[in-house]
């Protein structure tokens, strides 16, 4: 009876050890503005992005070639694999895949989809703010 009673014992007291795991919080998260440039379009612009915890993210775009703006939305891996869609006042929409690099200031990467059938790949640096 005594063994019975420690070995109820014990296992309780080693299921009640796993603790609590916290969510990891992505090494991308925080918030953002920089520049990018698109080739081989040569447009350039400036964007702001928010990349929460889990790793999603939003963020506005100004293309200062073309004179438009628009707003983005995504996600990003924490080794940073990154899926991204960039719609522009009007209803343009754009989807890219790319990588992304956390530096000592804030991010750089780069991205490549499709538009108007020709391929573009956009280089940027964002600086954390």
């Amino acid at each position: 009876m005594r063994i019975t009673l420690a070995l109820v014992g014990l296992s309780l007291l080693l299921a009640g050890c796993g603790g609590s795991s916290k969510p990891s919080v992505s090494p991308f998260a925080g918030t953002y503005s920089g520049t990018w440039s698109a080739t081989p379009s040569g447009d350039t612009g400036t964007s702001s992005i928010i990349v929460a915890n889990s790793g999603s993210f939003t963020g506005t775009n100004t293309d200062t070639t073309q004179n438009t703006t628009g707003s983005f939305n995504g996600s990003i891996t924490n080794s940073g694999a990154v899926t991204v869609t960039i719609q522009y006042t009007g209803g343009t929409t754009y989807s890219f895949t790319g990588s992304w690099t956390k530096t000592q200031s804030g991010i750089d990467g780069s991205v490549t989809g499709t538009v108007a059938g020709h391929s573009i790949n956009e280089t940027f640096t964002f600086t954390e703010q």
